[in-house]
C-alpha cells in the first residue's frame, strides 16, 4: 500500500492534508486524515510537522481548488500523481509507504469569484425583497377589507381573495409560519361568509401545526385563540338570528 500526502501550509502553519491511497488497483482520495483507513492514519500522525527535504510547491487558492476538483473526479490523475511522487518519506512494519509533498498556499494576484452564483443570489434576494414588499401591501389592504367584512359580504369575499394571493407568495418565499398566518386570514374570511366548519378546520390545523414546531410562535398561538373566540361568537350569533327568523316566519 502506498500513501501520497499533500500537506497544505498557510504562513508556515499546517492548514490541511490531502491524501491519495493506493491499495491494489484502487487510488482512493481523502481530504482528511480521519477518513483514511485506521492502520494508515496511525502512521500519518508523524506527518504533523514539516520535515520534508523536497522544496514545497507554491500554489494559490484558485489553483488548489481546481487541483482538488480534478483529484476527486479523475482516478487517472490520481494514478499519475502517485507515480510522480517516488520519494519515500517512511515505511512502517505493514509495508505502508508514505510520500509527502508540501504545498505553501500563497495569495493570488486576482481572486476568482463565482459570478454565476453571485448572479443567482442577487436575483433571488431581489425577488425575496419584492415579495416581502408585496406581502406588506396585501396585509394592509386585506386588513381593511377584513374589518369591513363583518358588515358587507362583498368585502369578506375580497379579503379572502387577498388572503389566497398572500398564501401563494408565502409558499413562494418558503416560510411555513407566514403560510400558517395567511391560512388564518383566509379562515376569517370564510367565517364572515358563514362557512364555519371550514374555518374551524383551518384554525385547528394551524394551531396544532404551530404547537408542533421546535420554536413556538406565541403571537400565532394567540392569533389562533382570538380567531377561535371570534368564530364561536359569530357562529352563535348566526344561528341565533336564524332561529329568530324561523320563529317570526
Amino acid at each position: 500500500m502506498k500513501v501520497c500526502c499533500f500537506r497544505v501550509f498557510v504562513k508556515e502553519v499546517l492548514w490541511d492534508c490531502i491524501f491519495i491511497v493506493k491499495h491494489i488497483q484502487n487510488y482512493d482520495f481523502f481530504t482528511t486524515v480521519y477518513d483514511v483507513p485506521f492502520r494508515v492514519s496511525a502512521e500519518l500522525q508523524s506527518l504533523q510537522f514539516p520535515s520534508n527535504e523536497i522544496d514545497p510547491l507554491l500554489m494559490n487558492g484558485n489553483c488548489l481548488e481546481q487541483v482538488i476538483k480534478i483529484m476527486e473526479q479523475s482516478a487517472y490523475f490520481r494514478k499519475l500523481l502517485v507515480r510522480k511522487m517516488n520519494t519515500i518519506t517512511s515505511v512502517d512494519n505493514n509495508n505502508i509507504t508514505i510520500s509527502v509533498q508540501d504545498i505553501n498556499l500563497v495569495e493570488p494576484k486576482k481572486y476568482r469569484l463565482p459570478y454565476t452564483w453571485c448572479n443567482i443570489y442577487e436575483k433571488t434576494d431581489l425577488e425575496y425583497r419584492e415579495l416581502e414588499n408585496i406581502m406588506a401591501w396585501l396585509s394592509t389592504l386585506g386588513g381593511a377589507f377584513s374589518s369591513l367584512g363583518d358588515q358587507t359580504e362583498h368585502c369578506a369575499i375580497v379579503a379572502g381573495k387577498i388572503s389566497i394571493q398572500q398564501l401563494k407568495i408565502a409558499l413562494r418565499i418558503g416560510d411555513p409560519i407566514t403560510v400558517a398566518r395567511c391560512k388564518l386570514y383566509l379562515a376569517i374570511s370564510l367565517m364572515q361568509r358563514g362557512q364555519f366548519n371550514t374555518a374551524k378546520s383551518i384554525v385547528k390545523e394551524q394551531y396544532f401545526f404551530v404547537r408542533s414546531q421546535t420554536v413556538i410562535d406565541e403571537r400565532l398561538i394567540k392569533m389562533c385563540y382570538g380567531i377561535w373566540c371570534k368564530l364561536r361568537y359569530e357562529k352563535n350569533k348566526y344561528y341565533s338570528i336564524k332561529s329568530k327568523i324561523k320563529k317570526t316566519a
